[in-house]
């Protein structure tokens, strides 16, 4: 049988996907962390002496990072408002703070391009918060943050788009592979005023805390459009009276981030989770009123699947060669989205040394989580939501504390391959009230997290061609293929191009990945 030139059909255009991307963003350092601080304070003059300590909170700012060399280093600030009843009997706050730093040298694969144009993050939360009076107007505070450190670079599964070296075939296939950013909003000036009855020489502030709530987040071309409130808890004296009182403000923001820097791709797709951050709470008594200022920052996330070449195989017509394979590892984005749930629970109020006729003075609610489990074929984030709650009782202030669990349904199936968490829960609201022996606490929790799953292929990532011809002594063969043989995995076997081999028999439309099942006999020249 001859199959001469002439009688053959013009060569398809094209065997072999196209890849939109040839590098792909991979998680390839994480590392869970622990960073210790222990620092002395001394209180200023103007605020009294310590007769009971009553509480302590930390609020972490944004981390900033630095990458230099192979190294990262973050930073940032931890404050802390303690809480205490003064030895004249006054309930007061003492703001403290210290500044933190930690580093961290992530192995870079040979693979991996990464240098300080990539990204990294850390996720830190407080782990462990301890305050000891040392003396009347001395403290030490002992914190404990959890880190968990990320750093990402860039892949080639597709570098073997370039190998042209003596006419190698190559099969390319196409994967989805996660990419992740994150923005920062420009500082969110925010104001409110409380009407007061008192004269401004005889309102003294004592605690004020703020939450923020995203209620809202659209996207409008590189934009992201936030709405939301801040949720401020304000204590102050009417030092006339001797009166205690509490207002909790929700003061309504707007605000736009630019999602443009560091991803110029298309965010057709792309899904996002906002937190807030709500920055120092200063209250400034006036005339009539009590002035609120305050500011908040917002961080974005984008979690985007973006298809990515792979080559999955090489060989080269008419030669023996030796391929070189690894694992391509990587990620594919699950969701990205901002939960919202309530907690709920009591406390017995012997933790307060108090009876049912205390009042309550304040609350507050920190929230963290621990990881995803799985329950009734579902994807569950669960994690842990601390109360604390101020009362007073005649003239004695007391405290006490109790932990809740929680649990949101992610709605991802349970799966085989291990998926990989990044949550920022933040309690935004509480509410405490008193009945019978019981201290009845709820508290709401805004909990923005991504999730990705992690996958691994085998690539071919290089090829040597050996020195001898393939021999092939029959001109024409004649090969019936099995239902699973593909018309890359014939071409491989007998070493012929698969644009020959598609055209002498046919087939121009393969792109040598699908199975030959509808041919009973391939011809080979």
């Amino acid at each position: 049988m001859e199959n001469t030139n002439a009688e053959r059909k013009a060569p398809p255009t094209e065997f072999m996907l196209t890849p939109e991307r040839e590098r792909a963003q991979v998680n390839f350092f994480k590392k869970n962390m622990s960073v210790d601080l222990s620092s002395d304070f001394t209180l200023p003059d103007y605020l009294p002496e310590i007769r009971k300590m009553l509480g302590i909170h930390a609020k972490i700012s944004p981390v900033s990072r630095y990458i230099s060399g192979n190294g990262i280093e973050f930073s940032g600030r931890v404050d802390y408002d303690m809480v205490y009843m003064g030895g004249d009997g006054s309930l007061a706050t003492a703001p403290l703070g210290e500044d933190f730093s930690f580093d961290v040298v992530p192995e870079v694969p040979k693979n991996i391009d990464w240098d300080s144009s990539n990204d990294a993050t850390a996720d830190i939360e407080t782990d462990m918060l301890h305050c000891r009076v040392t003396a009347p107007r001395k403290v030490n505070v002992k914190c404990r943050l959890h880190a968990l450190v990320r750093a990402y670079g860039y892949d080639e599964p597709c570098a073997t788009l370039r190998v042209t070296s003596h006419g190698a075939e190559k099969l390319l296939s196409e994967t989805k592979c996660a990419e992740i950013h994150r923005y920062i909003s420009e500082v969110i000036e925010l104001g409110d005023e409380i009407p007061v009855s008192a004269s401004p020489d005889k309102i003294r502030p004592i605690l004020s805390r703020g939450n923020v709530n995203v209620t809202e987040i659209t996207q409008s071309g590189r934009r992201l459009n936030c709405r939301g409130e801040l949720i401020t808890d304000i204590v102050y004296e009417n030092t006339e009276t001797g009166e205690i009182n509490t207002e909790k403000r929700k003061i309504p923001f707007t605000e736009d981030i630019d999602i443009s820097e560091g991803d110029n791709s298309e965010d057709a797709g792309a899904s996002y989770s906002v937190k807030g951050i709500c920055g120092d709470i200063k209250m400034i008594p006036g005339e009539g009123k009590l002035l609120i200022d305050t500011e908040a920052i917002l961080e974005a996330e984008k979690l985007k699947n973006i298809p990515i070449g792979v080559t999955e195989d090489l060989f080269i017509p008419g030669k023996e060669s030796t391929v070189t394979y690894r694992d391509f590892k990587y990620e594919t984005a699950e969701k990205c989205s901002v939960g919202k749930l309530g907690v709920s629970g009591d406390i017995p109020l012997s933790e307060f040394s108090a009876s049912g006729n205390c009042e309550v003075i304040s609350c507050h609610a920190t929230a963290r989580t621990e990881g995803l489990s799985t329950e009734d074929g579902r994807n569950f984030i669960t994690g842990s939501c601390k109360v604390w709650v101020l009362t007073k009782n005649g003239d004695e202030y007391s405290s006490g504390e109790s932990v809740f669990p929680f649990k949101l349904d992610t709605g991802i199936p349970e799966c085989a391959e291990p998926l990989t968490l990044s949550a920022r829960p933040v309690a935004i609201d509480c509410k405490c009230h008193t009945e019978g022996e019981k201290m009845l606490c709820e508290a709401d929790i805004s909990l923005p997290y991504s999730v990705t799953r992690e996958k691994s292929i085998r690539i071919a990532e290089d090829i040597k061609a050996e020195n001898k011809e393939n021999e092939r002594t029959p001109k024409i063969t004649v090969y019936y293929p099995t239902e699973k043989e593909t018309l890359w995995s014939v071409a491989k076997r007998f070493g012929v191009s698969l644009r020959s081999l598609a055209e002498a028999n046919d087939l121009p439309s393969l792109k040598g990945e699908e199975p030959l099942s509808q041919k009973h006999f391939i011809m080979i020249y």
